[in-house]
């Protein structure tokens, strides 16, 4: 088995909106398996954390201040979380209004309360588009963490939308930290 690993120093731009990765994590590029990192991660006795994001009532979002308002909107928040990101963490684009950050050497408790601080950043945000102002900004999150939740990527992954989708039905603008039972339940409900 190996272990999620990231490429060391590379953080890239490609996204035009959010600034961030546009491309998916469980590729070979972003997110690998790898035997050398395992053995740091081991070594290090330390984990991997991902966070996966959502913007709450994007649609709605939209559907009422238009699409350009919605870039802008994307556009803040990577804007946020790249300035509150290690250099040693990835923030990528999953898709749509979904984020995710990779945090090597995380704890889930440093995830949570990062998870948290991000939280709590985007609900301050007061943003204007076009002079006007677009109301609160919510996000949830779906915290797991390698090895408890996860030893690929995909299942990493899987295990932190898992986390992200019960946030999202409990009412939005809050975080779920991924349990390992509650995980191995619902793999069959989630699609990446």
């Amino acid at each position: 088995m190996g272990c999620p690993s990231i490429p060391q120093g590379k953080r890239l731009q490609s996204d035009t909106i959010t600034l961030i990765r546009d491309e998916p994590l469980y590729s070979a590029e972003p997110l690998q398996l790898s035997s050398s990192p395992r053995h740091r991660v081991h070594r290090k006795s330390s984990s991997l954390a991902v966070i996966m994001l959502d913007l709450d009532h994007f649609k709605r979002f939209n559907d009422t201040y238009g699409h350009p308002a919605g870039d802008a909107l994307l556009s803040e928040l990577g804007r946020t979380l790249l300035a509150h990101v290690r250099k040693e963490d990835v923030a990528c684009r999953y898709g749509g209004e979904e984020l995710t950050l990779i945090l090597p050497e995380t704890s889930m408790e440093t995830a949570c309360s990062r998870a948290e601080e991000l939280r709590q950043l985007v609900h301050g945000l007061h943003l204007e588009y076009q002079g006007q102002g677009l109301g609160a900004i919510t996000i949830s999150l779906g915290v797991a963490v390698y090895p408890q939740h996860g030893e690929d990527p995909e299942t990493l992954l899987k295990a932190a939308a898992s986390a992200l989708y019960p946030a999202k039905r409990a009412g939005r603008d809050r975080l779920v930290a991924a349990s390992v039972n509650a995980v191995e339940l619902s793999f069959a409900n989630v699609k990446l």
